[in-house]
């Protein structure tokens, strides 16, 4: 499952704490596998999470919960659009070679 969002001006720390809040809670739920939270390197504001699941039942499991949807929700009145989510199934995993200091 991947989310993006852009925080409204002056909320930045605070989206970035919840969107962490929300992979900690995501990581003790049944089926997930790995998250990530990440932040564009355009200048433009976005920020988002990545979280890796077992199957898309145990990702739509998580989402639903009581506690993803309250943490969601007060994502949201922090943001200047409305959340974009959305779940992808992973195709191919090739590992990137590891590159050597020169």
């Amino acid at each position: 499952m991947m989310s993006v969002v852009k925080p409204l001006k002056g909320q930045e720390e605070q989206v970035r704490a919840l969107l962490e809040e929300l992979n900690q809670f995501a990581a003790a739920q049944a089926g997930y596998l790995e998250g990530y939270v990440f932040e564009g390197t355009d200048g433009a504001g976005a920020m988002g999470r990545v979280s890796v699941w077992d199957s898309p039942a145990s990702a739509n499991r998580a989402a639903q919960g009581g506690r993803t949807l309250a943490l969601r929700a007060s994502i949201q009145r922090r943001l200047e659009e409305d959340l974009v989510e959305g779940m992808y199934a992973l195709t191919a995993s090739t590992p990137l070679p590891v590159r050597s200091a020169a």
